[in-house]
Parts: C-alpha cells; sequence; structure tokens
C-alpha cells in the first residue's frame, strides 16, 4: 500500500471521530457496526466487504465479523456503543494481560469468552472485541499451551488512542499486517519462556569448565 492510501484511511478514521463526537445518539448494535465499526474495518483498516462473513453460522453460533478468505483469519464480536468495557481512559500501555483486563470487567469479560469461543470452534488464531470506541485483540486460538485468556491482548482505549496509536493499528489488524503474522509474533512471544541454561552454566563444577567457586553464579548474569 502506498503511503498516501495510508495517509487517506488515517484522515478517514479522523473524520469518523469527528462525525462521531459531534452527533452521538444512543447507537443500538446494529447502528454502531453501520457507523462506525464498518467503517474501522473497511475503510480504515482496507478488508475488502466481499472478503467478509457477517453472521457465520457454526454449531448455533454466529460470529459477527468472519474477515478474510479463502481462510478466516481474523473474527471480530463486535458490541452496541453502549457496552462499554472497563478500561481506564486516557494512555496506558499498548499491551496488557488479559487477566488484569477481564477482572470485574463483565463485558469486556464476557466478549472475550465469546471470541475466544468462536475462534477456537472455526480454527482462527486472531481474535477483537470492540464497541466501536474501544477495541482489544488477542489470541483467540493458541498452540503454545498457553489458555487464551491467560495471554495478552494489544488495547486501544477510545477512537481517540485508535487515532493516536494508527500505526499499530494497521500493523496488527490490518490484512497485510495480519498476513506478516504481527500481532501473532508479539502476543505469542509474550507467554515463550526462556531456553534453558545449558548444564555447564548450572553447574559451578560442570566436568571440563573451570569452576569459579560460587555456586550458582552464573544463573543470576
Amino acid at each position: 500500500m502506498t503511503d498516501h492510501t495510508f495517509d487517506q484511511r488515517a484522515y478517514t478514521l479522523g473524520e469518523t471521530i469527528v462525525s462521531i463526537e459531534t452527533d452521538r445518539p444512543d447507537l443500538n448494535e446494529a447502528t454502531t457496526r453501520l457507523r462506525i465499526i464498518d467503517v474501522l474495518l473497511f475503510d480504515v483498516l482496507g478488508w475488502q466487504r466481499e472478503d467478509c462473513v457477517a453472521e457465520e453460522p457454526l454449531d448455533g453460533t454466529y460470529t459477527d465479523y468472519s474477515l478474510g478468505k479463502p481462510r478466516t483469519q481474523l473474527i471480530v464480536e463486535a458490541k452496541k456503543e453502549g457496552v462499554y468495557f472497563n478500561i481506564p481512559a486516557g494512555t496506558g500501555p499498548l499491551v496488557v494481560g488479559l487477566p488484569t483486563l477481564v477482572r470485574g470487567n463483565k463485558a469486556l469479560g464476557d466478549a472475550v469468552l465469546q471470541a475466544a469461543g468462536y475462534c477456537e470452534a472455526r480454527g482462527v488464531r486472531l481474535a477483537a472485541v470492540t464497541n466501536g470506541h474501544q477495541l482489544v485483540a488477542f489470541l483467540g486460538s493458541r498452540d503454545d499451551g498457553t489458555a487464551p485468556l491467560s495471554g495478552r491482548a494489544v488495547v486501544f482505549r477510545s477512537l481517540r488512542d485508535i487515532e493516536e496509536r494508527f500505526l499499530d493499528l494497521w500493523n496488527f489488524l490490518s490484512p497485510d499486517g495480519v498476513a506478516q503474522g504481527n500481532l501473532y509474533e508479539l502476543l505469542r512471544a509474550e507467554s515463550r519462556p526462556l531456553p534453558p541454561q545449558k548444564l555447564s552454566q548450572r553447574l559451578w563444577a560442570y566436568p571440563g569448565v573451570q569452576g569459579s567457586g560460587k555456586v550458582g553464579s552464573s544463573v543470576f548474569q
């Protein structure tokens, strides 16, 4: 994508924010999706509408947005504007532990569980939940021994936060960013254990190695 197109998408985001802040009716879920989330996914991030399946059914459940063809790459669970996630406003770290986010935060916890369930059932790695103003993206399905809800998430606390961190949003959730695996690698890396120390590092008198005379001295280097 050219820099010009990137700038245009950033401009579209800014215009949408101004429109929402100027005229904020009580939006139901369908209107929230039409006015905010559809714009964010298709006009700002650049997902193709023809590559999206809305309300995709499976075993009695329905995903709001299944993005990517021929294989779904991202599942987005949309909530109406009035369903606010209890995320502190203002600035804060981009990556936050999911257990911290959902603790005492029923609306967000329910949405995360729902999206993770969709991902597990459909074999999709990436999930996001949003009410149009806040967005939380995480690994909904994992193969690294970490439960999805025990991992971490990328958090955008408001539309203004999305605007200010638009490059991060693009790198993690645009079709190009998803194809490059940026979000997957970031969040999966958080759970990777450090490689085990060599036996020679853990045993001060390891055969063939000159001991330091201090037990465990190399463990804390």
